[in-house]
């Protein structure tokens, strides 16, 4: 019978924790000057650092928590949470083609996939679980940036940000402190990091390019300073779908923001870049946490 110390040893644990923007114009826009250019390019710089961290730690397993935008799940069926279980995935979405998203197939481990489904089903959530889907942008455009190589497997978790009714902020915050949980109870001696992804204001229609730049400066100085019950106030439902259709994209972060115990992060950026054309301005951020 194995000992207490000795079961430690054998379970996972979380060595870092990251977000990084998901805006497809990354890829697709030109921004409109040298200065935003290199704004462009320190965002990228930022994923390169990431990418580097990963390796340094030897993650063997990246969660990543995103949403999705209308293509595994349809208004037939929005899971709040739904986990990826398969060997693989890939994406990005048709629709994603036309914005020069890149291809990118993931491995998926499927064990801590099962594991990760089964474990925060204990833990007062109610998760799903696909074995067919594929990855677009929200997934795409971090991995291209923090996983170019797609040297490491993900565990894929979707949660709906788009389609109403969204859980509220505090919700995703805890979905973290329940992942952080999940990562502890691993059956296997697994160095685990998580990836959150997500971005500040953005809209739809006319408002596309507009960014609500209220949301976005208070957001980044809250983020940096690591302030979390800050954030939980100021990010509430109607302020956040006051800045804009898709702002709920952020929760992704606060659900990293759940499985870190300190909340300030060791790197932070947040680039706003205009573009040429419809694009407009874009906000970008990024971050990392020590564990």
């Amino acid at each position: 019978m194995l000992t207490i110390e000795a079961r430690k040893k054998l379970m996972s644990k979380l060595v870092s924790a990251m977000a990084f923007t998901h805006n497809p114009f990354i890829f697709a826009g030109k921004p409109i000057d040298q200065t935003n250019e290199d704004a462009l390019k320190r965002i990228k710089t930022g994923g390169e650092t990431m990418s580097q961290k990963l390796k340094q730690l030897s993650t063997d397993v990246l969660l990543v928590v995103a949403n999705e935008h209308l293509w595994n799940f349809f208004i037939q069926n929005v899971p709040s949470i739904c986990v990826g279980i398969a060997k693989e995935t890939q994406g990005p979405s048709p629709r994603d083609r036309m914005l020069r998203v890149p291809e990118y197939k993931a491995q998926v481990n499927e064990q801590y996939a099962k594991h990760v489904l089964t474990d925060l089903a204990k833990r007062d959530f109610d998760p799903s679980f696909s074995k067919d889907f594929g990855i677009d942008h929200g997934f795409v455009t971090p991995l291209f940036h923090v996983l170019p190589k797609a040297d490491i497997p993900i565990v894929p978790i979707f949660v709906n940000c788009l389609i109403h009714p969204i859980s509220p902020p505090g919700r995703f915050y805890k979905l973290g402190k329940a992942l952080r949980e999940v990562i502890k109870s691993g059956p296997q001696d697994l160095n685990v990091a998580i990836l959150g992804s997500g971005q500040y204001s953005i809209d739809f229609g006319s408002k596309v390019g507009i960014p609500d730049e209220e949301f976005d400066q208070t957001v980044a100085a809250l983020t940096s300073e690591g302030d979390i019950k800050g954030l939980l106030e100021f990010c509430t439902e109607e302020r956040m779908n006051r800045a804009g259709y898709s702002t709920p994209e952020f929760s992704s972060w606060l659900t990293v923001f759940g499985a870190v115990s300190n909340p300030k992060p060791s790197i932070f950026g947040c680039e706003t870049v205009r573009y040429i054309g419809g694009a407009g301005i874009v906000t970008m951020p990024f971050a990392t946490w020590e564990i």
